[in-house]
């Protein structure tokens, strides 16, 4: 489980992402779940500075898969208005089995990534999210 502290400085991260990223078409509107079964299948982002978003197999998770391959808690997407980093977290701090990636891409444990429009975010083999 991610600490206040930890949350803050990846808002914190995700606030700073706003000079990086071209302002208006970058902002995250939502997450969409595009492969496995979830439930929710999509989580809105809000104006609120700070808001988590957890993905997993365990219930409590903002939206929680059902395929074995992703972890109790696999992955955490912490927004400020409307720009997001994610993390990939595991249980036990470790990261998470499968991994996650972004675009094909491989993301390394507890390194938080700024999400961009568009974003295809695997959870191991079996579940994607686009940010949208």
């Amino acid at each position: 489980m991610l600490s206040r502290v930890r949350v803050r400085q990846m808002a914190l991260l995700a606030s700073l992402c706003a000079g990086i990223c071209q302002a208006g078409d970058q902002q995250i509107e939502r997450f969409v779940v595009v492969q496995g079964t979830a439930s929710p299948t999509e989580a809105v982002v809000t104006d609120e500075q700070d808001q988590r978003i957890t993905l997993g197999r365990s219930e409590g998770n903002s939206i929680v898969f059902s395929a074995s391959t992703v972890s109790r808690q696999h992955a955490t997407i912490v927004c400020a208005r409307h720009r997001c980093v994610i993390e990939d977290v595991g249980t036990e701090g470790k990261g998470s089995k499968n991994g996650t990636s972004i675009n094909g891409k491989a993301l390394s444990p507890r390194q938080p990534f700024a999400l961009r429009k568009d974003d295809v975010i695997s959870l191991g083999p079996d579940a994607q999210i686009v940010a949208k």
